[in-house]
């Protein structure tokens, strides 16, 4: 065998020398921020350059996100908020100012901060197809020393080696150029994106507001049906605020037990509360009074009410596993629907008001006729926990959120599986199956239009999902166990509420 056989030629060594010395370099760009971090928190800020501003909490939470799925520990987005407030100090780490960094380290318990710049722009380039570019500058800083740790920026789009993004709406190419420069600047720091570029886009959640209930646990939330309030029911109180106003409208507290589950009537003039001491309250929704009171409505609780479309008749479930229905102008009971094995929590009206369908902890779900009060259909799947299900406005769709558990005795662990299912309610056919949650779903809510939904968890997540392409569109990481979740109906609101007494806004754009 001669040697030209055995050595490279040289231009190959170069170029594998090359390489390596990128490789090494970014594996240790990546380190260096690591050990800086070490077990220490890291706090992301984005600002915007001119026209980005709709843009920067996506851009935020796609580089949250990555860093997160690098092993970093990530501060929650209310204390990001808070600094924002401040204006003074907020300026001052826009131009990297020592104090400023001081200030972070010791009054927010930040080690290391991530200040990004994103600018973003689009261009029709054919009849319904857009161009979207944008570029994304990256600091990271040790706030204890104010050294820059590293600053890197996205290459430019445009080019053979780096094709902007084509999509069929201004907004979707936008949001694909804004990941395509978040996964470019990761990539540099040899934090690779773990799946290809998602073509998931076409919803951005703006942070609207924060609001404080002090009543307890967030147990469920409701919007009105004009969009223009939102309704908490917490273990001690309703409160309803204004939305645009972000001002507290009513607090409602005369009811006894804790406040389980709420619904509007569809003309906004009422809204009933589940309490857990079995009694169901209708109240005026614009003043608070007590309209009606249903005593003992079921044993063990009432968890879920929901008015028909003509507001004339109220169905509930409750821990004893039955349906009941109730006239909305008397109280007085029309009939019950059979039972499930164990406590309903999920209770909606179909469109025509001709069904009623439920989800239960006894793994079923099921359709019941509202008219011979007798269960039309159901199904069940080998699953271990159904912890909460939602029903597209149309209710042709319903969403679930599931737990599997298998033990595995070779490796002695037990291997807990959360999903959330899509299946379709006329034909029974399952859809699809969302996998990314690590604790318990919580809370699941469809936008209008059947396309998107959204579910909570206890791994202090929420999660905006595409039915239409398939996966995760964004994840909103919270600093609180995440317990409910609703969507307005003109697809304008998300709201959340936690185990910390918190109801959190955005404004989906």
């Amino acid at each position: 065998m001669s040697l030209s056989t055995v050595f490279l030629p040289s231009r190959y060594l170069m170029a594998l020398f090359l390489f390596c010395l990128m490789l090494s370099s970014a594996v240790a760009e990546a380190a260096r921020l690591a050990d800086r971090a070490g077990a220490g928190a890291v706090m992301v800020v984005v600002t915007s350059k001119k026209g980005a501003e709709d843009f920067v909490e996506y851009a935020e939470n796609a580089v949250k996100g990555k860093l997160k799925d690098s092993g970093l520990k990530v501060m929650n987005p209310e204390i990001s908020e808070k600094l924002k407030k401040d204006r003074i100090l907020w300026e001052a780490i826009k131009n990297a100012n020592a104090s400023a960094m001081a200030k972070i380290s010791t009054e927010y318990g930040a080690d290391v901060l991530v200040r990004g710049s994103i600018s973003v722009d689009s261009h029709e380039r054919f009849a319904g197809s857009w161009e979207g570019t944008a570029s994304l500058s990256f600091t990271a800083i040790d706030t204890k020393t104010g050294e820059e740790i590293e600053a890197l920026s996205s290459d430019p789009m445009g080019s053979t080696e780096n094709p902007a993004p084509m999509e069929d709406s201004s907004l979707a190419a936008k949001q694909m150029a804004i990941r395509k420069a978040v996964d470019n600047v990761m990539s540099k720091m040899g934090i690779a994106s773990n799946a290809e570029l998602s073509r998931l886009v076409s919803i951005s959640p703006i942070f609207h507001a924060l609001l404080k209930s002090e009543a307890g646990e967030v147990r469920h939330l409701a919007f009105s049906p004009d969009s223009r309030f939102v309704a908490a029911a917490c273990d001690n109180a309703i409160r309803i605020w204004d939305i645009e106003a972000k001002a507290l409208k009513l607090a409602i507290e005369r009811y006894s037990g804790k406040a389980n589950s709420l619904a509007y009537s569809k003309d906004g003039a009422l809204l009933a509360v589940a309490t857990s001491s079995s009694d169901i309250y209708l109240f005026d929704a614009q003043q608070g009074g007590e309209k009606l009171k249903i005593r003992d409505a079921h044993s063990k609780g009432v968890w879920a009410v929901d008015f028909a479309p003509d507001s004339r008749i109220l169905a509930s479930g409750g821990g004893d596993g039955i349906v009941r229905l109730w006239d909305v102008a008397t109280g007085t009971k029309l009939g019950e629907m059979g039972r499930h094995d164990e406590r309903i929590h999920t209770l909606v009206f179909d469109a025509g008001g001709r069904n009623v369908m439920t989800a239960s902890n006894d793994l079923k779900i099921k359709y019941w006729d509202v008219n011979t009060k007798k269960e039309t259909r159901a199904f069940a799947e080998d699953m271990d926990s159904l912890t909460a299900a939602a029903f597209s406005l149309d209710r042709s769709l319903v969403a679930y959120g599931a737990k599997t558990i298998e033990i595995d005795l070779m490796r002695n662990r037990r291997i807990d599986k959360r999903f959330v299912r899509l299946r379709d309610t006329v034909s029974g056919r399952d859809l699809f199956t969302f996998e990314g949650h690590t604790g318990d779903i919580t809370s699941i809510a469809f936008l209008p239009g059947k396309r998107f939904l959204v579910s909570s968890a206890l791994d202090k997540t929420i999660k905006i999902w595409d039915a239409e392409k398939r996966g995760e569109v964004t994840s909103l990481e919270q600093n609180d166990k995440v317990s409910a979740v609703a969507a307005s109906r003109d697809g304008k609101w998300l709201a959340a509420g936690g185990r910390e007494k918190n109801i959190m806004l955005w404004k989906l754009k």
